[in-house]
């Protein structure tokens, strides 16, 4: 349905091509950009680090929970409190967002701004607009349905971040989670209590 093929030059990954056919759902799609573009940032900046995830700010906090669910999607849009859907770039002064937009239930869209862009197949298309930066990740979640929901060690969530960005993003994921709280969730009411 989706593939993303990397192109390199002198060994560097420097672009990347996705195909989609045409039986292949949206949400296929926003997959495959992510994919390409989170692989393309971590390998060609190096004081950022790219996560598929999705991000959410409140008073006290600002959050990024790395593998969220559609589930997750859906209860921030309707908290009003989505960031970014999909991807985010870490840096030591903030979160960046990967997306500008979301795929939602119709419900939820209409909760957080009233008015769907599109609706098709029980799913709504909605504009977000982040801010360019938020402030610096205080609370990295990894969503794991079925997994140990608690609180984890620096140390746990770098392994993890590595296992997804790869070992060259080991010392900037200890710099960038060295004062944030680091947990597993596992259901999107887990992500909701979260502050």
């Amino acid at each position: 349905m989706c593939a993303v093929e990397f192109v390199q030059n002198e060994e560097q990954i420097v672009g990347a091509n996705i195909v989609i056919g045409t039986k292949a759902p949206v949400r296929a799609m926003v997959e495959a950009i992510t994919h390409a573009s989170t692989v393309l940032i971590n390998e060609t900046q190096t004081e950022s680090l790219a996560l598929p995830s999705a991000s959410f700010t409140t008073d006290k906090a600002s959050v990024v929970v790395v593998g969220a669910d559609d589930a997750t999607v859906d209860t921030l849009v309707a908290n009003k409190s989505m960031y970014s859907a999909y991807a985010n770039v870490l840096t030591e002064s903030g979160v960046s967002a990967g997306f500008d937009g979301v795929i939602s239930t119709p419900a939820a869209a209409t909760a957080a701004d009233g008015a769907p862009s599109v609706v098709v197949g029980g799913k709504a298309a909605n504009k977000i607009s982040p801010d360019n930066l938020t402030a610096p990740c205080t609370h990295l979640a990894f969503f794991e349905k079925g997994g140990k929901k608690g609180a984890i060690a620096t140390e746990e969530a770098v392994a993890k971040i590595v296992a997804i960005a790869g070992e060259s993003k080991a010392d900037l994921a200890a710099t960038l989670v060295k004062n944030a709280k680091c947990s597993v969730v596992t259901s999107s009411s887990d992500v909701g209590s979260i502050a």
